[in-house]
């Protein structure tokens, strides 16, 4: 049943978003790279997708053991955990996924894990280092080191590029306030 909700963080789904954008963008950039078997760029850029791709999966589900404790999040998980999974492999990030679970947009039981405001600063913290050290900064140096070295932009790069650098600026921003 959709339903309003006056205390929905709408803002989730556009943070899910841009971090599906950054993922999908730098998957983009470094398939798209000519002479990749060749390419040490190629390689930096895969280690920079994967590493985090595996590192968030892997504190999603620990951080779920936890979570499990609470009677709410707990029988949540039993009806969602899979959907929360999925999420997190689709955009790259554990922290976006969380926060659209727990965004309460359209009064859905898949927005609605109710882990507490505690629970959920706990989780934030790690996005620093999870998402925008370990992929958004290796990235914006990975394309911009390719664009200079050849002299020139293409749509995937550019893309990866303002994508990681948004993201970035979003982190700062969002650890300032």
């Amino acid at each position: 049943c959709l339903g309003y909700s006056d205390n929905a963080k709408y803002i989730a789904a556009l943070i899910f978003g841009l971090q599906f954008w950054d993922f999908a963008s730098d998957v983009s950039f470094a398939y798209n790279l000519p002479n990749k078997s060749e390419s040490q760029i190629f390689y930096l850029s895969v280690i920079f997708i994967i590493v985090p791709w595996i590192i968030n999966i892997v504190f999603l589900l620990a951080f779920r053991l936890k979570w499990k404790r609470n009677v709410e999040v707990g029988a949540w998980l039993r009806e969602h955990n899979f959907k929360l999974v999925t999420m997190t492999m689709i955009c790259g990030g554990a922290q976006p996924s969380i926060e659209l679970a727990n965004s309460r947009i359209f009064g859905i039981d898949l927005f609605s894990m109710g882990l507490s405001r505690f629970q959920m600063i706990q989780t934030s913290k790690f996005k620093v280092l999870l998402t925008t050290v370990l992929e958004n900064i290796p990235q914006i140096f990975i394309t911009t080191y390719y664009m200079v070295s050849i002299s020139q932009a293409n749509d995937f790069a550019i893309a990866s590029l303002i994508s990681s650098s948004l993201s970035v600026i979003l982190v700062v921003v969002a650890t300032v306030l």
